[in-house]
């Protein structure tokens, strides 16, 4: 963080967008952040972790991540922080799923470290890619609706848009 550009002045956004699962301490880093001299009051904070620690597979582990979370303990995280959770929730319910499945295949076949891809191993092919796109955007527009009801779906990712305290 000692390396922001000097002609840096203010920002007006911040954004750890699945970030913050890799680091140790979560709540000091994030803290660390928002005590920077270009973080004003009014500064916004959008943060994307991977949700339910019972997700927790191999391959969190291969990418690095300590933890998974829940909205709790992303609350309790960015409280520590000094900051504080204007809104949040969880999103990609349809991916939620997936993994939910993945996560007991995996709990009877164990995969090999050379089986692991991350999105490096993405083969693009345009429609697969506007397919993924339209069906991800269905999945966040059904959310949203459903939110009008009270009614929040679990996801695979957390996000939360917070503020200094």
């Amino acid at each position: 963080m000692e390396d922001l550009p000097s002609e840096v002045s203010a920002c007006s956004a911040v954004l750890l967008l699945d970030v913050i699962e890799h680091i140790g301490d979560d709540a000091a880093f994030i803290g660390q952040i928002a005590r920077l001299p270009q973080i004003a009051d009014d500064t916004v904070f959008l943060i994307t972790v991977p949700a339910f620690p019972g997700l927790f597979t191999i391959h969190d582990t291969w990418l690095g991540h300590y933890r998974r979370y829940t909205l709790r303990s992303l609350h309790t995280a960015v409280k520590k922080a000094g900051l504080y959770p204007v809104d949040s929730g969880y999103m990609f319910f349809s991916l939620f799923l997936a993994r939910a499945v993945q996560k007991v295949v995996q709990s009877i076949r164990k995969p090999r470290e050379s089986e692991m891809k991350g999105i490096g191993g993405w083969k693009s092919h345009p429609l697969v890619d506007r397919l993924m796109v339209f069906f991800l955007l269905a999945d966040v527009a059904l959310a949203r609706f459903l939110r009008i009801f009270g009614i929040r779906l679990p996801g695979l990712s957390c996000i939360a848009v917070c503020r200094r305290q």
